[in-house]
């Protein structure tokens, strides 16, 4: 449980961000305030497609796949981004990254059910909302400085390179790679 709290922390760090960093990027482009809005929406309806597809995911994928599968698609995402030189193209990969995002939520949300006993179901959830919620802010932040130190681009390169660290630690880390079912986890007392 703490994993996968630390690793949503982590994972949002640079999602919660993204939007700011592919506003300033479609400005480098020249886009039109219009053709930015279609960038961002084009996301939102690809999560909103992974949302109706998240609970037969959950069912038929494994947690470990869900997990490791999201961060390797989102850490290779962020370095396609890299070499777009299109803002309908910038909204195009951050869509299909984004329909991972629903399926990410639930699996890690139901599995923090799972392992918590009732009696701890309110100190978990608020645990680990305050951490992953509690860096959005700091996600804001940290893009805004990169972005006026190393430019749209240059910030991509530098998540591209962060979201590998998580999906590379998660590949390597036993209790993510030997995470059971969520139905096969022990009820706790």
């Amino acid at each position: 449980m703490r994993a996968l709290v630390a690793l949503t922390g982590a994972v949002n760090l640079v999602l919660s961000a993204l939007a700011l960093v592919m506003i300033v990027r479609a400005q480098e482009f020249g886009a039109s305030p219009s053709l930015i809005g279609v960038t961002l929406a084009l996301p939102g309806g690809a999560a909103i497609a992974g949302a109706f597809a998240a609970p037969c995911l959950h069912r038929r994928l494994r947690t470990r796949t869900v997990v490791t599968g999201s961060l390797w698609l989102w850490a290779c995402g962020m370095a396609v981004l890299v070499w777009l030189s299109s803002p309908l193209a910038l909204g195009a990969v951050v869509a299909v990254t984004a329909l991972a995002e629903p399926a990410f939520n639930v699996v890690v949300t139901s599995y923090r059910y799972a392992l918590a006993p009732d009696r701890l179901q309110a100190r978990t959830v608020s645990a680990a909302r305050l951490i992953a919620w509690g860096v959005v802010p700091l996600a804001s932040l940290a893009a805004g400085g990169l972005l006026q130190s190393l430019g749209a681009r240059g910030t991509l390169v530098a998540y591209a390179a962060f979201m590998v660290a998580p999906a590379a630690v998660v590949t390597a880390l036993p209790v993510i790679r030997q995470a059971p079912r969520t139905e096969e986890i022990p009820r706790p007392e």
